[in-house]
C-alpha cells in the first residue's frame, strides 16, 4: 500500500480542545503540516471556510460542546449547533471548493449505539435517546459534502489522557479518596487512550481506502467497576464509595445516562486492518497517564 504520509496539509476543526490539541502535535511530529481552523471561521459563512480548506489534504472535525452536564434545552441546543451546525457548514464549504480536500474525517460517538447489544461498525442497533439522535444527525450532516472528498466517521469512546477528558475531574477526587463506582458498576466503559486515538487517526490518513466508519475504542472491553478499581490502584487510593444513579439524575437530569449507561463496542475495522493499540488494557493506559513522564511511543 502506497503511503500517504508525505506532502500533507491537515486542518483540524475543534483543534483547541483536549483531543484536537494532542492530535495536532502528534500529526506534526509525524510529518504533517497541521493547523487549527478557528471557531469564527468554521462557524462563519461557508464561502470563507471554503477559502481556508481549499486544497488541503484533509479536514478533521472534532468540534462539539461538552455533553457531561445537565441536558437543559439551552445546553442541548448548544450541543446540537456545535456539532451539527459546524459539520453542515464544513460540508457546504467542501461543495464550494474548486480543489476540495481529499479526506474529511468527522467525529461522532459510540453513544449512537444502544446499551444492550454488541456493536461493530456495521451495527444499526442504535439507542433511542437524545445522544443517539444527536449522533445520527451529526453523521448525516457530514454526508453532504463534495463528491470527490472521502468521508470517514470516527465514533469515539471515552477518551483518556493526562490533563483533560474524563480523567480531569476524576483524578483529583480519587486522590482525595473520594472515588467510587457508579451504581452497580456493571455498565460498560468503552475507553481509548489519547495516544491510540491519535494513532488511529494517523492510520486512517495513511490508508489508501479507509473504512467509512471506525469505532475508536480499546479492544479490551471493561465495565465501570473495573475502571474504578484500576484507577484507584494506579493512584494508590481506596475507592469505597458508590455513587447512586439517582444522585446523578438529580445533578444532570437525563444527561446522567452518559455516566450511568455504557455501550458494548468493538473496534473491528481497526482490528481487521491490523492496527496496533499501544494501550489496549486499562491498567497500562492509566499507568501511563499517571506516570511522571509521558510515553514517547
Amino acid at each position: 500500500m502506497e503511503s500517504l504520509l508525505d506532502k500533507k496539509h491537515i486542518l483540524i476543526v475543534g483543534g483547541s480542545g483536549f483531543a484536537g490539541t494532542y492530535l495536532l502535535q502528534f500529526l506534526n511530529q509525524h510529518g504533517f503540516n497541521t493547523a487549527v481552523v478557528s471557531r469564527n471561521i468554521y462557524r462563519g459563512n461557508a464561502e470563507t471556510l471554503a477559502s481556508v480548506i481549499e486544497g488541503a489534504h484533509a479536514v478533521i472535525n472534532l468540534a462539539g460542546a461538552s455533553i457531561n452536564r445537565r441536558w437543559t434545552q439551552k445546553n442541548k441546543e448548544e450541543m446540537r449547533e456545535s456539532r451539527i451546525g459546524s459539520t453542515q457548514n464544513i460540508s457546504n464549504a467542501l461543495q464550494l471548493c474548486k480543489i476540495p480536500p481529499l479526506r474529511f474525517i468527522n467525529a461522532s460517538a459510540v453513544g449512537i449505539y444502544d446499551n444492550v447489544n454488541t456493536h461493530s461498525e456495521q451495527s444499526t442497533l442504535f439507542g433511542n435517546g437524545f445522544l443517539t439522535e444527536l449522533c445520527l444527525a451529526w453523521e448525516k450532516a457530514a454526508t453532504v459534502g463534495s463528491a470527490t472528498t472521502q468521508l470517514t466517521v470516527i465514533r469515539l469512546g471515552v477518551l483518556l489522557g493526562r490533563g483533560g477528558g474524563a480523567l480531569k475531574k476524576l483524578i483529583p477526587l480519587f486522590r482525595l479518596g473520594l472515588g467510587g463506582r457508579i451504581g452497580n458498576g456493571r455498565q460498560k466503559f468503552p475507553f481509548i487512550h489519547i495516544h491510540d486515538f491519535a494513532s488511529a487517526v494517523l492510520h486512517i490518513l495513511n490508508h489508501e481506502r479507509p473504512a467509512p466508519v471506525y469505532n475508536l475504542v480499546s479492544p479490551n472491553l471493561i465495565n465501570n467497576r473495573e475502571f474504578t478499581i484500576a484507577l484507584a490502584k494506579t493512584l494508590h487510593r481506596p475507592a469505597f464509595f458508590v455513587i447512586p444513579v439517582f444522585a446523578l439524575r438529580l445533578l444532570y437530569g437525563k444527561g446522567a445516562s452518559v455516566l450511568s449507561e455504557g455501550q458494548i463496542v468493538r473496534p473491528l475495522a481497526l482490528m481487521k486492518e491490523k492496527f496496533t493499540f499501544a494501550f489496549p488494557k486499562i491498567e497500562a493506559a492509566l499507568d501511563e497517564i499517571n506516570s511522571k513522564k509521558p510515553s514517547k511511543r
